[in-house]
């Protein structure tokens, strides 16, 4: 009986830490959207001008980003988010974004399509651990492709955003080097007369 309720305890508690990380990141997406809202409106270019981005975008990808990183460069990508590492560890964000890119308000509907996706280059081996991170938590697919032949590789990434976007986003990528190891895309299409609000 004892072993129950020491189960029972254990999981209570791991079911309020989950909530609070979801709050945590919540949280920090809100804030994170308001700066890139600010910044992406300062910039001259932006003067007189609709502003139309997915922040929820943004911050999947750079979240999804983070579980491949390390060190200072993991740190400038928590920090870049909003994401509190004495609060926040990167199993704590994956769980989070699973929870909240499952949620009923975020799935791809007839007029609305967002996602993420990792193109691999065939000699690039990442660590198994990697892709499985980003296709349970971040629902990102994942491509190879032969980073040496550009053409065909942009060609590949095209086709794909384009049949994402409805054919809206047809020429993401112009030019690839040859060097490249590994392309993470974010698309989003919106068609409607509705004002979409996402929470995330």
């Amino acid at each position: 009986m004892m072993m129950m309720h020491a189960v029972v305890g254990l999981w209570v508690l791991s079911a309020v830490i989950s909530a609070n990380s979801v709050s945590l990141v919540r949280q920090a997406n809100r804030e994170f959207s308001f700066r890139l809202y600010r910044k992406l409106a300062a910039d001259a270019n932006s003067q007189g001008q609709n502003i139309f981005f997915s922040p929820v975008s943004v911050s999947t990808a750079l979240a999804a980003l983070s579980v491949g990183a390390q060190g200072e460069t993991h740190r400038q990508l928590f920090s870049g988010l909003g994401f509190n590492s004495s609060f926040l560890t990167q199993t704590d964000v994956d769980q989070a974004f699973q929870t909240l890119l499952q949620g009923p308000n975020n799935a791809s509907q007839g007029d609305a399509n967002e996602g993420t996706a990792l193109f691999l280059d065939d000699s690039f081996k990442p660590k198994p651990e990697f892709l499985q991170t980003l296709k349970q938590s971040y629902f990102t697919e994942g491509f190879n492709v032969d980073f040496s032949q550009t053409t065909e590789s942009a060609d590949t990434i095209n086709k794909y955003v384009e049949e994402k976007t409805n054919g809206k986003i047809d020429k993401l990528v112009e030019n690839l080097d040859s060097s490249t190891v590994m392309y993470l895309i974010s698309y989003i299409y919106y068609k409607g007369e509705k004002v979409l609000w996402e929470e995330i």
